[in-house]
C-alpha cells in the first residue's frame, strides 16, 4: 500500500495557512479547489471556528510540499491524528451542530418581530420615541453618503435570533437605540450591545443612540466597556467615545 500523503505533513504553519485560504474563499470554493466533500464526522475546531478537517489536510499538505494533497488521502483518524499531533483541536459532530452563528445583513425598514430575542418589551411610547430617533438618525448618514442596514443574528447553539438597531456598513458601527438615557436603560442597551458584539468576525464600533446625553457617571460606565454615544443636540447630532 503506497504512503499516505499524511505523513507529509509535519509543518502546523501549512495548517493555518490553509484555514487562512479557506476563510479568504470560503468553505465552497475551498472545497472544490481542492476537490474535497464536506466533513461527516472530523471537523477542525480553530478560534471557534468549524473546519472540514480532511479539506483543510489536503490544502496544508499542499502548501507544504506543493504536491498534491488529496491522492492517497484516507482521511478520518489519521487526519485527526496528525492535527493532534500538531496541536490543533479536532471534535467529532454532525454539520446540524456545527452551523456557525451567521449574521445577515437586512434592510433598515424591517420590522421587529415578535420572533427575535429582546432583554424587555418597552412602552409603545418608548417604542415610538425610538423609531422616530432611528429613522431620523438614518436619514442624516444616507444624506452623507453611509451605507445603513440592520443585522439578523441567528446564534448556531440555541437558533436563537437578535435583530440589531441601525448598522451602519461603511464605517463598521453598531447602534443600540433607546428612547431614554436613564441609568435602567442604560445598563440593558449595555447588555444587548455587549451580547451584539461578540458575534462579529470584525468586532464593530458600538455606540448607543439616544435623544440626550446621559449624565457623566454612565458615560464613564459605557466607555469602560468601549461602548460610545450618539445624542441629538437640536438639529445636529454629537458623538462621544
Amino acid at each position: 500500500m503506497p504512503e499516505s500523503p499524511v505523513k507529509r505533513l509535519t509543518d502546523a504553519g501549512a495548517v493555518l495557512a490553509a484555514i487562512a485560504e479557506h476563510d479568504s474563499i470560503g468553505r465552497e470554493v475551498f472545497l472544490d479547489r481542492y476537490g474535497f466533500k464536506k466533513a461527516l464526522r472530523y471537523y477542525l475546531v480553530y478560534e471557534g471556528r468549524f473546519y472540514d478537517s480532511k479539506a483543510i489536510v489536503g490544502a496544508a499538505i499542499e502548501h507544504q510540499t506543493g504536491l498534491p494533497g488529496k491522492s492517497g488521502l484516507r482521511g478520518g483518524l489519521e487526519v485527526r491524528r496528525v492535527l493532534a499531533h500538531l496541536g490543533f483541536d479536532v471534535r467529532v459532530g454532525e454539520p446540524s451542530q456545527n452551523k456557525k452563528t451567521e449574521i445577515e445583513y437586512i434592510d433598515s425598514e424591517a420590522s421587529n418581530q415578535q420572533t427575535f430575542e429582546r432583554s424587555a418589551v418597552p412602552a409603545q411610547t418608548a417604542v415610538r420615541r425610538e423609531s422616530k430617533l432611528v429613522r431620523e438618525f438614518e436619514d442624516f448618514l444616507r444624506a452623507n453618503g453611509q451605507e445603513i442596514c440592520r443585522c439578523l443574528i441567528t446564534v448556531a447553539s440555541t437558533e436563537t435570533q437578535l435583530l440589531t438597531d441601525t448598522f451602519n456598513r461603511t464605517d463598521n458601527t453598531l447602534y443600540e437605540a433607546k428612547a431614554s438615557a436613564d441609568r435602567g436603560t442604560m445598563r440593558l442597551a449595555l447588555g444587548q450591545v455587549l451580547d451584539y458584539r461578540r458575534y462579529f468576525d470584525v468586532p464593530p464600533v458600538c455606540r448607543l443612540l439616544l435623544p440626550e446625553r446621559p449624565v457623566d457617571d454612565l458615560v464613564t460606565l459605557l466607555a469602560g466597556h468601549g461602548i460610545g454615544i450618539t445624542w441629538r443636540d437640536g438639529t445636529a447630532w454629537r458623538t462621544e467615545n
